[in-house]
């Protein structure tokens, strides 16, 4: 899933690379000092949604959609043609090391994302063990998805129309579950698509970024400012809302994401210390963050928070790192993401791929990582082992 940033990036979809790492790590990790300390709240995570309430408790039952008034319009082929893109530069790869963790990379190229689109912007992507999802003008594009070393998303024509599961309004937020569905929203409303059956439905109440649990039974929405929202869905249309609740430690909330059972959020505490960590119930489990900046655990805003190695990975644009934690919350390891790849750029979101690894989102506007127009998005794979 994704999550545009309110300071967006203009991309033209040049194409993605995808790049692998693997990790071997128990501890420690460069922090980037001169990165900033502040959270910056025009720049929400991409793996992850923001909510802005404290109280738990249920919204009004919406009535419930079905697939009979609520049909997703196609649109034209020409719409959803997405010509090919021209390959980005090869990133140069850096192994790292933190006691027993080691990191290495490769590249996988991915062919089929639309290259010169205006006002196309990479803000979100999913996976699921044989595709990858990616919001693009018209619709979502389907890739056919070989993770791995040797990687590679190559553009599925089998898939929707010409390769695009179209809408009728944009969407820049997608998930994607195990089963083959995939949900995406925008500002207007949101779709289901059960890829498998070719069949699809509107979800008009339910809105903003979007997350689905492994099953794909359930919906997760999120926007600055309301709630956390939840959504039953069937095979003909999505139930009413259900707010979720939060843990009340967390009183600004940058990121929210969803398993199906538990939420994985980011914020700031009281002391406007920023944290990530796992709630359950309206409960939060475990938390990392520290006040002392540049300290163990310090980080300036939850861009990702994903399962990885038996463990969670986290990520964080602003202090340019990759915090690894064990299962319970505690911290092992902290990387530099731009010491790793070998370019300091945006990193949007995390997504947790099929075979272990994980998947960085990155823009890069310029050489240094600087300017406003985004020059090409990449996709780096990270595994984490040790």
């Amino acid at each position: 899933m994704w999550y545009p940033a309110a300071r967006r990036r203009r991309a033209h979809l040049v194409s993605f690379v995808l790049t692998a790492a693997v990790f071997m790590a128990a501890c420690g990790g460069g922090d980037d000092d001169s990165a900033s300390t502040d959270p910056d709240p025009t720049d929400p995570p991409a793996s992850a949604t923001t909510a802005a309430t404290d109280a738990p408790g249920t919204t009004e039952a919406a009535p419930e959609t079905t697939a009979a008034d609520t049909t997703v319009p196609a649109t034209t082929a020409s719409e959803s043609t997405v010509p090919p893109a021209e390959d980005l530069p090869t990133l140069t790869f850096t192994p790292q090391s933190a006691g027993p963790l080691s990191v290495t990379a490769s590249q996988c190229v991915v062919e089929g994302i639309p290259d010169g689109v205006p006002d196309a912007a990479v803000e979100s992507f999913a996976l699921n063990a044989t595709h990858a999802f990616v919001p693009v003008a018209g619709g979502v594009a389907a890739l056919a998805f070989t993770p791995g070393v040797d990687c590679s998303m190559v553009l599925d024509p089998a898939i929707g129309d010409g390769g695009v599961l179209t809408t009728a309004d944009e969407v820049s937020s997608v998930a994607a579950a195990a089963t083959g569905r995939v949900a995406a929203t925008g500002l207007f409303g949101g779709y289901v698509f059960d890829v498998p059956l070719g069949q699809s439905y509107a979800c008009d109440h339910a809105s903003g970024y979007v997350d689905l649990s492994a099953d794909g039974s359930t919906l997760m929405t999120s926007f600055p400012g309301s709630p956390v929202e939840q959504f039953a869905l069937t095979d003909t249309g999505c139930g009413p809302a259900t707010e979720i609740a939060l843990p009340a430690e967390i009183v600004d909330r940058y990121f929210v994401a969803f398993d199906g059972s538990d939420l994985f959020v980011g914020g700031q505490f009281d002391d406007d210390t920023v944290y990530g960590g796992r709630a359950s119930g309206g409960v939060l489990q475990w938390a990392v963050g520290n006040a002392e900046v540049g300290g163990p655990g310090w980080i300036g805003w939850v861009h990702g928070l994903v399962p990885c190695n038996g463990g969670y990975c986290l990520l964080d644009t602003n202090t340019d790192k990759l915090v690894v934690l064990d299962a319970a919350g505690t911290l092992r390891a902290e990387f530099t993401v731009s010491e790793l790849i070998g370019s300091r750029m945006f990193y949007q979101t995390l997504e947790a791929g099929p075979d272990g690894a994980v998947y960085l989102l990155a823009t890069d506007s310029a050489p240094d990582g600087a300017g406003d127009d985004a020059e090409g998005n990449y996709v780096v794979r990270i595994e984490v082992t040790g």
